[in-house]
């Protein structure tokens, strides 16, 4: 079963969005970012899971991230792939994990890594099974807190500052940049055809579950059941694949 760290923002809040909930909604992001990306605390990430968009966001924050090995999952900033586009401040915290060429190819193309490829940039620092990752990460908070508190922070600061201050500063400029964007009419239709294709794999989902609670000739009432609630026609559905699709009719 695949398993989730962090699913990203909540693509519901920006589409058809009641502006004033959308600021919101933003600005809480802005001011979690900035003080989790600056914390005084020794922080590290257990990715054990897949960590698409704000979720990799939220652990490129940590001071290390620790993901489950398992090749299925998959991390990074794929904002592109639903028609949106990163803020520079997500670009600016990825870049400063990862370098600026490898971010710019990330941005542009949405890439999603593998444990072990996220490994080989720094975008993970650790990966391990998946029943040590929660271990390894509170490991090496416990390293971390052993280091003087002061010069841990400063230390990190001096890496991070800068790029705390320039959202800082332009936080209600990026604030009304996001609301503006999250409205076009374009970003608007994107968002719902990304929202109906999940309906859809979610309908898809529930049909199948039915399906294999089955037995292996299962009752005429149960496929009509079935077929009717399918968005689709029985020809086009899953019935078309079935060893009982003449149940169904």
């Amino acid at each position: 079963m695949n398993k989730i760290f962090s699913a990203g923002l909540d693509i519901t809040e920006m589409y058809k969005p009641d502006e004033e909930r959308l600021r919101t909604f933003w600005t809480t992001l802005q001011e979690v970012w900035i003080e989790l990306y600056g914390s005084r605390l020794a922080t590290a990430a257990a990715i054990n899971g897949h960590a698409p968009a704000g979720g990799c966001l939220i652990s490129m924050c940590c001071d290390y991230r620790v993901m489950n090995h398992e090749s299925h999952f998959k991390i990074g900033l794929n904002e592109t792939k639903l028609g949106i586009v990163a803020p520079s401040w997500f670009a600016d915290t990825m870049r400063n994990t990862i370098g600026q060429r490898e971010t710019e190819m990330a941005l542009m193309a949405g890439t999603m890594y593998s444990p072990q490829e996220a490994a080989s940039i720094g975008l993970v620092d650790e990966i391990v099974d998946g029943n040590e990752v929660e271990g390894t990460a509170r490991k090496k908070i416990d390293e971390l807190v052993g280091i003087p508190a002061h010069a841990r922070h400063e230390s990190k600061m001096r890496m991070r500052e800068e790029t705390i201050q320039a959202l800082v500063q332009s936080q209600s400029q990026d604030t009304d940049k996001f609301v503006s964007f999250c409205m076009q009419p374009m970003i608007q239709k994107g968002l719902g055809a990304y929202m109906a294709s999940l309906k859809k794999k979610s309908l898809k989902l529930r049909a199948s579950s039915i399906i294999r609670a089955f037995s292996p000739r299962p009752p005429r009432r149960w496929w009509r059941k079935i077929a009717s609630a399918w968005p689709m026609k029985p020809t086009q559905g899953i019935a078309c694949n079935s060893p009982w699709k003449d149940w169904i009719n």
